[in-house]
């Protein structure tokens, strides 16, 4: 195999683990029964935190300025683009509610601004804090392993800590890179050892049945009292059984990704995942709330209008975001 083959190889595998993560998300907003608790929650975010980590991992980091003129551009631009459209959105349902005024636009524009857990793109100001704290403790350390392990138990200690005796969410989503950089340091320690790539083509499918059973037994273990693992909500029920059980689940996704062929679809959605991220949650909110139907019965009805809500709100969002490619906008997406 070239080089430039297994170059692809890599893409195609990441490429395919976003695309997991992003249905994840999106099937766990269409408030699909049952999903968010015993199936994806522990992994459906963190797993871009592991990626994040991965791709992160260089010989060679570049220099602060080169680091921040991307990351701004990669992420706060985003961030500063679905901003305004979530404005514009959240002003419509203050004129349907009756309760818009200059007041209301006001507060709505300064929650953007301080983004304390608003709409899924509290995920873009999360990541850019994480991956500069990632870029200073990489330089700090210089990729001496054993710091890089130390540090990452220690985050995970304190994230213990502040959610146990704080439990307070921080402007910018800043108490999350606690919980965010333990599963990027695992990504990019990964990336350094080589783990992944070394995993035997024949084991592939022994280490998916053995992490996803162990994932599927942590997890059941952890949210028997809780309703489900959710970041947004600072619900982690045992912190350590969290990380444990998410890990678990990313080698599992990892591994399947792997197994699977590469496929269109999937890298498409995988390589858009943040357009995605930000969006869908415009489309499927109106529908549970205006559709005529009792959707919180949760009959086998309910059920499959909430798997074609995921269905088309996934569909719509890759046909806006083809659109969009295919002008100057994307300069403004990052892209």
């Amino acid at each position: 195999m070239t080089q430039g083959s297994a170059l692809q190889k890599r893409i195609d595998w990441v490429d395919t683990a976003r695309a997991i993560g992003i249905l994840a998300v999106v099937l766990c907003h269409a408030k699909v029964p049952l999903v968010q608790k015993y199936a994806v929650g522990p992994f459906e975010v963190t797993i871009f935190f592991f990626i994040s980590g991965y791709l992160f991992f260089k010989k060679e980091q570049p220099d602060l300025k080169t680091f921040l003129t991307k990351k701004v551009k990669a992420l706060l631009l985003p961030y500063a683009v679905f901003s305004v459209m979530w404005m514009v959105y959240d002003w419509c349902f203050l004129c349907i509610d009756g309760t818009l005024s200059v007041q209301s636009a006001f507060k709505v524009v300064l929650q953007y601004g301080l983004q304390i857990r608003m709409k899924p793109i509290w995920f873009l100001t999360c990541l850019f804090l994480s991956e500069c704290a990632l870029y200073i403790i990489v330089r700090l350390v210089k990729n001496k392993k054993i710091f890089l392990f130390a540090t990452a138990a220690g985050m995970v200690c304190l994230a213990y800590a502040y959610y146990r005796f704080v439990n307070k969410a921080l402007p910018w989503n800043a108490d999350l890179c606690l919980v965010a950089i333990p599963f990027m340091l695992a990504g990019y320690l990964a990336r350094a050892y080589g783990v992944l790539e070394h995993i035997h083509q024949k084991a592939r499918w022994i280490v998916f049945f053995a992490s996803t059973a162990l994932y599927l037994a942590i997890n059941y273990l952890n949210v028997r009292e809780i309703s489900g693992i959710d970041l947004f909500y600072n619900q982690f029920g045992n912190m350590f059984v969290f990380f444990a059980s998410a890990l678990a689940a990313i080698v599992a996704v990892i591994a399947f990704c792997k197994i699977l062929p590469p496929t269109k679809v999937l890298t498409y959605i995988g390589r858009n995942s943040l357009f995605i991220f930000a969006t869908h949650n415009m489309i499927i909110a109106p529908l549970l709330r205006f559709l005529p139907y009792d959707l919180e019965q949760n009959d086998s009805i309910a059920v499959l209008i909430k798997i074609g809500i995921f269905l088309l709100a996934t569909a719509v969002c890759c046909m806006l975001n083809a659109g969009i490619m295919k002008t100057r906008l994307k300069k403004l997406l990052g892209k």
